[in-house]
């Protein structure tokens, strides 16, 4: 873990209750739970016959992850961590974001579940993504300017996680970035690969035999 010292504490103690959260059959029939009732999982898996055949004929299939509550891939991931911060007893949610889309999502898992939400983003994405932030807003999440001399999420989410180093007994850190230190990585990819179980099912269903998911 390249971060600051003072961090390791509250990561060592997110990737304790993420492992025992992993083990908790409670726990992950609750999150299947909100996939299936809240955020409309499993989304549809569409062939592309016309552009298949204009690209060369192989077959593409497109998982429309558009269509999930709070439009993108990003819902499983927000209400995971909602959730593993209602595990681990925490009231406070906050989160980076560079366009928006993981904003709004933690902010509608961050209502649903009662908890407070402070989502970062730097002033240029702020003036940029105006539908996004009045989203945020509209789910009575905070959205904080973050003074930065570009868009991006690396300066959002260092001064989130460093808000966070404050009040991590209360707060969880919340993040969409696969570059996050441990245990982010392997929660995101737990929240999201259910994407690609989705995926390989529907295939199968349809007797399709594809080269990449």
């Amino acid at each position: 873990r390249y971060v600051a010292e003072a961090l390791y504490g509250p990561l060592e103690a997110v990737a304790t209750a993420l492992d025992a959260a992993l083990e908790d059959d409670a726990f992950l029939s609750e999150f299947e739970r909100w996939l299936d009732h809240r955020i409309g999982r499993p989304t549809p898996l569409s062939r592309m016959r016309r552009l298949s055949q204009e690209l060369g004929g192989g077959q593409l299939w497109l998982k429309r992850e558009d269509l999930c509550q709070g439009g993108s891939f990003t819902a499983c991931m927000a209400i995971f961590q909602a959730l593993l911060a209602k595990y681990m007893n925490r009231s406070v949610l906050v989160a980076e974001s560079g366009s928006g889309d993981f904003g709004v999502a933690l902010s509608q898992a961050g209502a649903a579940l009662g908890l407070e939400v402070h989502v970062f983003m730097t002033r240029e994405d702020i003036l940029s993504e105006p539908l996004a932030v009045a989203e945020i807003k509209r789910f009575d999440a905070h959205v904080v300017s973050v003074d930065a001399p570009s868009r991006g999420r690396a300066d959002a989410a260092a001064e989130a996680m460093r808000v966070w180093m404050s009040q991590w007994e209360q707060a969880l850190y919340c993040s969409s970035m696969l570059a996050a230190p441990d245990p982010y990585p392997r929660m995101l990819a737990h929240a999201a690969g259910i994407i690609g179980a989705e995926a390989r099912v529907q295939l199968h269903r349809r007797a399709a035999r594809v080269d990449y998911i």
